[in-house]
């Protein structure tokens, strides 16, 4: 068993980084089997809760032994597992534990340079004007624990900035040298030359708005010479890799900076003119996201719970006829005591989340919300009969696990769903167990959770794709029905036993609470694509260029349904070596119901098709997209979002196809927040 801990001194920037390890056949490292599950993020989060107040945040900490156990039980959950890691930041607080931890762990220590720091925190209100001095000093203090660390442990650690990402080819030898992993061929591994779309970090969109913050933080950076001499120190003990890593830090001129500003100015009032003129009431940004806001709803206070500890106790909820409920609370106005505390998932828009998925980048910030489409009656549902076995307390929390026997949803039948529920102030979750070597009771087990028995369903801060809400955001549209209704028609028949019938050790009060809590926030989730089946069909063009048939059955955004769609994922290659670097998202006739707006922009021998073109390094032709009728945006935005989770459900079947599109459409993805938001600042 080999892991490798991922960390760096910014968030943002690990992420590419990790997408390299899974590519180079590391596997995400599972939590421990407890309940709940606790993960890598879990733990760290705990240790760091108890660092002692006048500590910086990223000073380093010495956990005690009462946490060695729980770290014990991460690693012995993954070591069936030839190689596995975890990518989190707040590890370079902990290096020296976790390199005294285990002899088999390696660290990859991810550099990222301190003007795309500090602008990407302030992009994202990470930092203001007061307190941007602690978030240098912060970062100083992180890159000084790295490079030390690094220094100290050349052996058992690697120095690696943000940037190579990519050169993922280069990472990925880099990777397997430090874990002593056999070579093997990488198939999206891409020279610098064909992948010119990473470049480096905020040289992707280069909005007027970018440019001059990051003149103004250079300015900013020449009164903090720490931070470049540390800067500098960093590089310097970096191996090199191609020309990403050796480009300067560099500022626009005084005249640069202000005819910037002035192009800022420019390109704002003449964005509001034409959207006043258009459309005199609209929002200031007519292009809908993707993920759309999470709306507040109304949150009564959770009860005070009761203890019960005691063995496990099972009673039947025998069926009662109930009307069918909707599966959504009230409107925000029937409560104003409701706190955003009690909406963990991610409130920025699709843009911020494509670029930067972190939990940085995804929390501290919420843009004015669209109207949301409040989710149709839930289907017909039965169930022959509903157990209940009620589990000790731990910690404050009530576990309660439930077996639904002849489940009927929608046009299903579910011979036994299993879940557990569980709750406490502010927190409440799920988690399906799942039936012997099978799918079941899902339609789709999601394929980051392919070699675990248990789903975790635990919403937490931070991205809809990070930790255990990868879970939630990857179910497909039926089982995330299911899921929704099972929960709301749970709590239905728990209120119809008479209360004498119930076990006393069963907190009535707090499971009703728990089942609310979680409802409400499913309800909230951000509009994501859901599908229930995907097929590839390759669709061969002239000789050297590429392309993919995707059909996806059993489609929804969010809780819309959407009929069937059709698309054709085309590389419109013009010799060797050019792969991807132009591209195109084909909608075809066939796809008109799905996109009630859709027009043939392009007619020729293939047929009537709409077009999403790409060109690298960051160009989207955006003429027929924004001909298209909000909702369709919203539908085709959401698609493209979407697309490298789609791969991850091809990979099993078409391993190279999906491995050679992969780095690709990320790419789309970026490129076409980026364009987005260039259009809408």
């Amino acid at each position: 068993m080999k892991s490798l801990c991922i960390t760096g001194n910014a968030g943002y920037g690990i992420d590419a980084l990790a997408r390299i390890a899974t590519r180079a056949g590391m596997q995400p490292a599972l939590p421990a089997p407890r309940t709940p599950p606790v993960s890598m993020g879990d733990w760290h989060r705990a240790v760091l809760a108890e660092r002692q107040p006048h500590l910086f945040q990223n000073a380093p900490v010495t956990p005690g032994r009462i946490w060695d156990q729980l770290a014990a039980d991460i690693f012995l959950a993954n070591r069936n597992l030839t190689a596995w890691f975890w990518a989190d930041a707040q590890s370079v607080s902990l290096l020296d534990y976790w390199l005294d931890f285990d002899a088999g762990t390696r660290l990859l220590l991810v550099y990222s340079d301190p003007v795309s720091t500090l602008t990407h925190a302030l992009l994202n209100e990470q930092a203001t004007e007061n307190t941007l001095e602690a978030f240098l000093e912060r970062w100083i203090q992180a890159t000084r624990l790295m490079v030390r660390f690094y220094l100290r442990h050349p052996e058992r650690s690697a120095l690696i900035a943000a940037t190579s990402a990519g050169e993922p080819a280069a990472c990925t030898d880099l990777l397997r040298s430090l874990l002593g992993l056999d070579a093997t061929p990488d198939a999206d591994a891409t020279t610098p030359q064909q992948n010119p779309g990473h470049a480096k970090p905020f040289q992707r969109t280069h909005t007027a708005r970018t440019a001059l913050l990051r003149h103004l933080v250079s300015q900013y950076l020449d009164n903090h010479p720490l931070a470049q001499a540390l800067h500098e120190e960093a590089l310097a003990c970096m191996p090199p890799m191609g020309d990403l890593d050796a480009a300067p830090i560099t500022a626009l001129s005084p005249h640069e900076a202000l005819g910037t500003f002035l192009q800022l100015l420019t390109e704002e009032h003449a964005q509001s003119q034409i959207t006043e003129r258009k459309h005199p009431s609209a929002p200031k940004h007519p292009v809908p996201h993707a993920y759309a806001p999470v709306q507040k709803h109304p949150h009564q206070p959770a009860e005070t719970m009761q203890s019960a500890h005691g063995e496990p106790h099972r009673k039947h909820l025998h069926e009662q006829p109930e009307p069918h409920q909707r599966a959504q609370e009230p409107s925000a106005h029937d409560h104003p005591d409701y706190t955003q505390s009690h909406v963990p998932v991610s409130t920025q828009p699709f843009l911020a989340s494509s670029l930067e998925a972190t939990p940085e980048s995804l929390t501290d910030t919420t843009p004015p919300a669209p109207p949301q489409t409040r989710p149709p009656l839930p289907p017909p549902w039965d169930c022959k009969e509903i157990s209940v076995t009620v589990l000790p307390q731990e910690d404050g929390m009530a576990y309660t696990q439930w077996t639904l026997s002849g489940l009927q949803t929608e046009d299903r039948v579910i011979p036994r769903l299993r879940l557990k529920t569980f709750a406490r102030p502010g927190m409440s979750g799920a988690i399906i167990l799942r039936e012997n070597n099978s799918g079941a009771p899902l339609l789709r087990w999601p394929e980051a959770f392919a070699n675990t028995t248990e789903l975790p369903c635990i919403p937490t801060p931070g991205s809809p794709f990070e930790g255990t809400n990868l879970a939630l955001s990857t179910l497909g549209r039926s089982d995330w029905s299911m899921l929704q209704n099972a929960l709301v028609n749970l709590a239905t028949r728990l209120k119809a036993v008479p209360p004498e019938n119930l076990h006393p050790a069963l907190d009535l009060n707090t499971v009703l609470t728990g089942l609310a809590d979680l409802t409400r926030t499913l309800n909230d989730w951000p509009s994501l694509i859901r599908y229930d089946h995907i097929t590839l069909q390759p669709f061969y063009l002239p000789p050297g260029q590429k392309s993919l048939l995707i059909t996806l059955k059993g489609l929804a955004l969010g809780n819309l349904p959407v009929p069937d769609l059709h698309y054709r994922l085309s590389s419109h290659d013009t010799g060797p070596g050019s792969f991807g670097r132009r591209v195109a998202l084909e909608f075809p006739e066939n796809t008109r119901q799905a996109l009630p707006s859709w027009f043939p922009e392009i007619s020729d021998e293939h047929g009537n098709r709409l077009e999403l073109r790409f060109a690298r390094p960051n160009t989207v032709d955006l003429s027929a997209l924004n001909a298209l009728s909000s909702q369709d945006q919203t539908l085709i935005t959401a698609l493209v979002a979407c697309l490298p989770l789609q791969l991850t459900s091809l990979e099993a079947s078409y391993p190279h196809i999906a491995q050679e599109w992969e780095p690709v459409v990320r790419w789309m993805a970026q490129a076409l927040a980026a364009n987005l938001q260039t259009q809408h600042p």
